[in-house]
C-alpha cells in the first residue's frame, strides 16, 4: 500500500480497498496486519466527527426551528393585538355614531320623542359599547285640533330625518309623518270650507236682515211721511176751514155791525122826531 504525501483519507480507503482485493488471490505479507486497526480507528473517528457534525446541525436546525416558532407566535400575538385594537376602535366609533344618531332624534323631536334605549356589546378590553339604539316617537293625532296635528307631524318628520344618515326605519317614520300631515291639511281645508260656507250664509242672512231692516225703515219713513203729509193736509184743511169760518164770522160781524148801525140811525132819528114833537 502506498500513502500519498498529502495523507488524504479517501485515498487511503481507496487504497485499502484495492489491497483487500489482492489478498484474496495471494498471500499478504506479514506487515499488512498492523495497518487495519489504524484504518478502523480512522473510520470510527471520521464517523464520530460526522455524527458530531450531524448532531450539531440537528441542534442548529432545532434552535432555528424554535426561534422560527417563537417568531411566528410573536407575529400571531401581534396580529391578534392589532386586530383587537382595530375592533375596539370600530366599536368606539360605532358607539359614538349610535348615540349621536339617537340624540339627534331626541333633540328635534322634543316632547314627541321618548328616552333612547341602546343595545350593547362588550369589547376585547371589557368595555361595553352601544351597537344599536332606538327612540320612541309619538305619531298620534291631537284630538279635535288638526292644526296642532299638522305641527306635530312636521316636527316628527324633522326628528326622523335629523341624523346625518337616517336609517330605513327613520325614513319610514318620516313617510308616516308626511301622511299624517296630508290628512291634517285635508281636514283643515274641509273645516275652512265649512266655515266659509257658514260665513257666506251668515253674510247672506245679515244682508237679508239689513235689507229687511232697510225696507222696514223705508216703510216706516214712508208711513211717517204719509202721516206728515196727512197731517199737513189736515192742517191745511183745518186752516182753510178756520179761514172760511173766520171770513164767515167777519161777514156775520159786518152784517151785525151794519144792522147795529142801521138800528142806531133809526133810534137817532126816532129821538130826533120825539124832540121835535116835544119842542113844538
Amino acid at each position: 500500500m502506498q500513502v500519498s504525501a498529502s495523507g488524504n483519507l479517501p485515498n487511503v480507503a481507496f487504497t485499502l480497498a484495492d489491497e483487500s482485493k489482492s489478498a484474496a488471490s495471494a498471500r499478504v505479507p506479514e506487515s499488512t496486519g498492523s495497518v487495519l486497526p489504524a484504518l478502523e480507528e480512522i473510520e470510527i473517528t471520521q464517523r464520530s466527527l460526522t455524527d458530531e457534525r450531524q448532531n450539531s446541525n440537528d441542534d442548529e436546525r432545532g434552535k432555528d426551528a424554535l426561534a422560527q416558532e417563537q417568531r411566528i407566535k410573536q407575529r400571531q400575538e401581534k396580529q391578534q393585538e392589532q386586530a383587537e385594537i382595530e375592533e375596539i376602535r370600530a366599536l368606539a366609533q360605532r358607539d359614538r355614531e349610535v348615540k349621536a344618531h339617537e340624540q339627534a332624534h331626541q333633540a328635534v323631536g322634543g316632547a314627541y320623542a321618548g328616552s333612547a334605549s341602546y343595545t350593547y356589546t362588550t369589547g376585547p378590553n371589557g368595555v361595553r359599547y352601544a351597537v344599536s339604539g332606538e327612540v320612541p316617537i309619538d305619531l298620534s293625532r291631537v284630538p279635535d285640533n288638526p292644526e296642532a296635528t299638522l305641527q306635530k307631524a312636521n316636527t316628527v318628520k324633522r326628528a326622523a330625518l335629523a341624523p346625518a344618515e337616517p336609517s330605513p326605519q327613520d325614513r319610514q317614520v318620516a313617510a308616516q309623518a308626511v301622511q299624517l300631515a296630508l290628512e291634517a291639511r285635508s281636514e283643515i281645508q274641509q273645516i275652512t270650507q265649512e266655515e266659509n260656507r257658514a260665513n257666506e250664509a251668515e253674510s247672506a242672512n245679515s244682508a237679508a236682515d239689513d235689507e229687511a231692516r232697510e225696507a222696514d225703515s223705508e216703510r216706516t219713513s214712508q208711513t211717517e211721511n204719509d202721516r206728515s203729509d196727512n197731517d199737513d193736509e189736515q192742517q191745511t184743511t183745518a186752516l182753510a176751514d178756520a179761514t172760511e169760518r173766520l171770513i164767515e164770522l167777519n161777514e156775520d160781524l159786518s152784517r151785525i155791525y151794519e144792522q147795529l148801525l142801521q138800528s142806531q140811525n133809526f133810534e137817532d132819528n126816532t129821538l130826533a122826531s120825539r124832540n121835535v114833537d116835544i119842542n113844538a
